[in-house]
């Protein structure tokens, strides 16, 4: 009877062990392209005429992706941004990229966009959380040439 208690125990502890996984990935980061620009300037076929940096490019963008899965927003919000990430303001983009952004349907005018860097700092990630889940967050565009806002 004591090995039959202790098998549904042990059970229990199973489930509450992989429940306690599943939240833990649910409040990780995923990523979505759904509103990825067709604007060539800020997606990849700004590469068009160099496929060389465009490898190197998708290569550098998929390890900084499975690097930021790793973390939930509020963890990556407080890390360096070269590390994390920063929050820019629409307010803050150029008029180029803003008018990328008013086709986008999930960006206001008083969104904050985040910015996540790749290939050794040298490109912009540029998304948008999703409103009912912040770890959601849209790929809206990348910055390649530094011309999407002002780096300062």
């Amino acid at each position: 009877m004591a090995n039959k208690k202790r098998r549904i125990a042990d059970k229990s502890n199973d489930t509450v062990k992989k429940g306690n996984d599943i939240a833990k990935q649910a409040a990780l980061v995923s990523f979505n392209f759904k509103y990825l620009t067709d604007n060539k300037s800020f997606n990849f076929e700004y590469f068009s005429n160099d496929m060389r940096n465009r490898h190197d490019a998708y290569e550098a963008l998929c390890k900084r992706l499975q690097e930021l899965s790793c973390f939930g927003i509020d963890k990556l919000m407080y890390m360096q941004k070269t590390q994390g990430c920063e929050s820019i303001p629409y307010s803050d983009f150029d008029d180029s990229f803003k008018s990328v952004l008013d086709k986008i349907e999930v960006v206001s005018k008083d969104s904050k966009l985040w910015i996540f860097r790749f290939s050794s700092g040298n490109y912009r990630i540029i998304a948008k959380s999703n409103v009912l889940d912040g770890n959601i967050l849209y790929i809206v565009g990348f910055d390649f040439d530094h011309s999407a806002y002002d780096h300062g």
